[in-house]
């Protein structure tokens, strides 16, 4: 019988604080909670409520590091510059409670998405590095990798995604974009139209956040977020 096969990232590459739900932290005193995102894109920021994390109410947030990686809250932890495209901020544990952390940008809506966490810090005395993770559940997003599929023709393939308007699915035309060059019509930016079959668009994420897709045909395809 047919099998639907769900589109999970890559473990290696959940280490990524971006539009996805992550994985919430319980951590000890002295330990050190470790943020990797994207220069330009996201910020590191927290609220005060549960009930403000929920709702993705960011009004009140207070940040602590900008979207450029720059620390606004000094003494709450550090910044490294990666490369020019990433940063890593790193939040020291220094009191037991319960923390609540968002990404404010888009007045909330990259929180919406599952950009948030709660982290809880006991008492004790740590050193242990702690990863902030994307959560291991179908998801479609941006920032983080997927591993290759295979599957039998009949099967289909089930994208869940946010319903934010941020992410579409999209088939490359791999006689135009070489298939045996890692995506080649994909740049930094942007993909020509022209070498693009939509299969989902960004609004119908919004009205349905899954997708299921039936290849009608055996073969290699490269599918993506545009």
């Amino acid at each position: 019988s047919a099998t639907t096969h769900d589109v999970i990232p890559d473990p290696s590459t959940q280490f990524y604080w971006a539009l996805h739900p992550h994985d919430d932290i319980t951590a000890t005193v002295g330990d050190s909670i470790v943020f990797r995102t994207a220069v330009g894109y996201h910020d590191v920021a927290l609220v005060q409520t549960p009930e403000e994390l929920d709702a993705c109410d960011v009004s009140n947030a207070a940040t602590l590091v900008d979207t450029m990686g720059t620390l606004v809250a000094n003494g709450t932890g550090s910044v490294e510059m990666k490369s020019q495209y990433f940063y890593e901020f790193t939040y020291n544990t220094t009191a037991p409670g319960t923390y609540y952390f968002v990404c404010t940008v888009g007045a909330g809506s990259h929180c919406l998405t599952g950009q948030k966490l709660v982290l809880t810090v006991e008492e004790g005395d740590s050193s242990e590095t702690i990863p902030v993770m994307a959560t291991a559940t179908p998801f479609w997003t941006v920032g983080v990798g997927y591993p290759p599929m295979n599957i039998t023709l009949g099967d289909s393939v089930r994208f869940v995604s946010d319903n934010q308007g941020y992410h579409d699915v999209a088939l490359l035309n791999t006689s135009m974009c070489n298939a045996t060059d890692g995506y080649s019509c994909c740049t930094s930016y942007d993909i020509m139209p022209a070498v693009l079959t939509e299969l989902y668009e960004e609004q119908d994420f919004v009205a349905d956040q899954e997708f299921i897709w039936t290849p009608n045909a055996t073969g290699y395809y490269e599918v993506v977020c545009t």
